[in-house]
């Protein structure tokens, strides 16, 4: 999926949609557009059950609205099948994770006000493809010493754990900085408290950012900034953690968390971003010893992502800043087993029944809270496209797709 500065109209947002499968980038297909400005932290999944793409934005860079959208994955390029976008929560954002029944589970927080010392994290479930969702629950509020924003990544292991981790940030630049650990073990239902992973207090420069992966039943990793590149894993669901440990030595920067991903001999890998360039790492029995360079100009990378397909080979991308959001793509095969590709789906999915809106959090919450890229990917090659802001994209395991939204120009 890639994102555009102008919709076939002109105006307005666009999502757009491309894919592999014939053996080469397929032409960019405008498959979602909206007449608002901003499609911004988009996040994605693929359901493992009935092969859906489910999608989620905000309306807004900060604060706003979120969205949803899905299509059955052999219908993707075409804009007539993808559903009609659906509200999912007023003034809130969110992220999304799809367990093994394609259950999709969303972490929600609260956009961000000028003066807010309380933001508030709340949990969603749909069981119907995101045409209905189960009203939000509150699981977990921050009180902090001055005004700040709150947000949430989500993973679901195959056990149906739900762990969330929350990163707390000062409105203010540099004032306070806080991360943080919940997970359920039935459901949603009940949460343990709130475990704080860092705590950097004032005057730090705020590039924290912590993000939760689920391998295995027992399998959980956390990654964040302290401004380290921290890594730390849990063999028990999440009930006890190893000590941190540091995935390779740079300078603090904004780029985004630092992405996670295992080959089919279940070696594990880390990108992670810096001014001066974007790095593989590689888990060798028991620390990160080996890492692969794969931009070395002095940009301002930002948002890269890991991927891997078919078992043994890695995608890595990430957009820069430093040339108005310019973004680039690599890959590379791998010594690990290779895993055929999986048949493309034939069966036809019908795309009607517009999504029903969640419940109003307005009515669950005590407080109000809390970048473009456009993908033009060639396989085994770094190719550029213009963009005017960055945004979030997300990789799925099936085929590269690699989502971004634009801010589109007035004509």
């Amino acid at each position: 999926m890639t994102g555009s500065d102008e919709t076939s109209e002109g105006s307005g947002a666009a999502l757009f949609y491309r894919t592999d499968i014939q053996g080469d980038w397929s032409p960019s297909v405008d498959v979602v557009a909206i007449s608002g400005h901003v499609m911004a932290d988009l996040s994605a999944a693929i359901s493992p059950v009935n092969d859906t793409i489910h999608v989620f934005w905000h309306d807004q860079y900060i604060g706003g609205d979120l969205y949803h959208a899905r299509v059955w994955l052999r219908d993707a390029g075409n804009p007539r099948a993808w559903s009609s976008p659906s509200l999912v929560g007023t003034n809130v954002g969110g992220t999304c994770a799809i367990d093994a029944e394609g259950v999709l589970h969303t972490v929600l927080y609260d956009a961000p006000e000028a003066e807010q010392q309380a933001s508030n994290v709340y949990y969603a479930r749909s069981e119907d493809d995101g045409k209905t969702w189960s009203d939000p629950i509150p699981v977990y509020q921050a009180i902090t010493p001055v005004p700040a924003s709150v947000s949430g990544e989500i993973a679901v292991d195959p056990a149906g754990r739900i762990h969330i981790g929350i990163t707390i940030r000062s409105l203010e630049y540099s004032e306070y900085s806080e991360l943080g650990y919940i997970r359920s073990e039935d459901g949603g239902k009940s949460w343990t408290p709130y475990e704080q992973v860092a705590f950097e207090g004032t005057g730090w420069q705020g590039v924290n950012r912590i993000k939760v992966f689920a391998f295995s039943t027992d399998e959980i990793h956390r990654t964040w900034h302290d401004p380290r590149r921290m890594h730390q894993w849990s063999h028990d669901g999440g009930a006890t953690w190893s000590h941190p440990v540091e995935i390779i030595d740079l300078g603090a920067a904004f780029g985004g968390a630092n992405q996670l991903v295992k080959d089919s001999a279940g070696r594990l890998y880390a990108v992670t971003a810096t001014g001066g360039g974007v790095y593989v790492s590689t888990w060798d029995k028991d620390r990160w010893r080996l890492f692969a360079q794969v931009e070395d100009r002095f940009i301002d990378p930002h948002g890269q992502y890991i991927a891997a397909s078919q078992g043994n080979r890695l995608h890595v991308a990430y957009y820069d800043r430093t040339y108005l959001g310019k973004v680039w793509y690599s890959s590379c095969q791998i010594s690990a087993p290779g895993i055929p590709r999986q048949p493309y789906p034939t069966r036809t999915l019908d795309p009607t029944a517009a999504p029903t809106v969640v419940p109003d959090l307005s009515t669950a919450r005590e407080t109000p809270s809390p970048a473009d890229a456009n993908y033009h990917l060639r396989a085994g090659e770094a190719h550029l496209a213009d963009a005017t802001r960055p945004l979030i994209w997300a990789v799925f395991p099936v085929l590269l797709l690699v989502g971004g939204a634009l801010l589109l120009r007035r004509r």
